[in-house]
């Protein structure tokens, strides 16, 4: 008898612990059920949110589209005459009216003066002009004479303005041009040199 119930205590014993183990099945599976159903959620209410976020965003677009047509036509029906609608002189007030008078001031930069090439001493043309001979004598030209008058130590030398203004008023002097002869360097025909050798062949 002790040994019927021992028996049946033991297979009560294996049937409560299968039972423990299908219970924790299925808790875990009621667990994982739960985590996805509160991923899914979370999932739609985001794209929810997302959506109405990006509706507001195009609502709000359209409203003011909207109100930039409104703006449009309205400004359509006006009258456009063109008139000064501005207030006169004595409508504005002193600091506008100051402004409204106001002259034209030269600013100076430097204490001197910049001088022509005729204001200078008849010492400082020559000097000029025989700066301006060795320029054309070497090829030198304007822009590096420029550059070279402005580099430190070179304050006197003639200007670079002064050596154009120089070389203006040598050039008013004489009118060059080529020699017509047919001589090398001289100015030729193109039409008439063309002519001549196509006969001389």
């Amino acid at each position: 008898m002790e040994d019927l119930e021992l028996e049946m205590l033991a297979d009560v014993d294996v049937k409560l612990n299968e039972q423990k183990t299908i219970n924790k099945d299925l808790q875990k599976e009621k667990d994982s059920l739960m985590e996805q159903h509160n991923t899914k959620v979370k999932n739609v209410n985001e794209a929810q949110v997302a959506e109405r976020v990006a509706k507001d965003a195009e609502i709000q677009d359209l409203k003011q589209q909207n109100h930039s047509l409104e703006d449009y036509i309205e400004g359509l029906g006006q009258d456009l005459d063109f008139k000064n609608k501005g207030r006169t002189l004595s409508e504005v007030c002193e600091c506008q009216q100051r402004r409204k008078h106001g002259a034209n001031h030269n600013l100076t930069y430097s204490e001197k003066v910049r001088k022509s090439y005729k204001d200078f001493a008849e010492a400082d043309q020559q000097k000029a002009r025989y700066v301006l001979f060795i320029l054309d004598k070497f090829c030198i030209g304007d822009q590096a004479y420029h550059e070279l008058s402005m580099l430190p130590g070179n304050e006197e030398l003639p200007g670079s303005y002064l050596i154009k203004q120089c070389k203006d008023d040598i050039n008013k002097l004489c009118d060059i041009t080529r020699t017509p002869e047919p001589v090398e360097g001289a100015q030729l025909d193109f039409l008439k040199e063309l002519e001549s050798v196509i006969q001389n062949q």
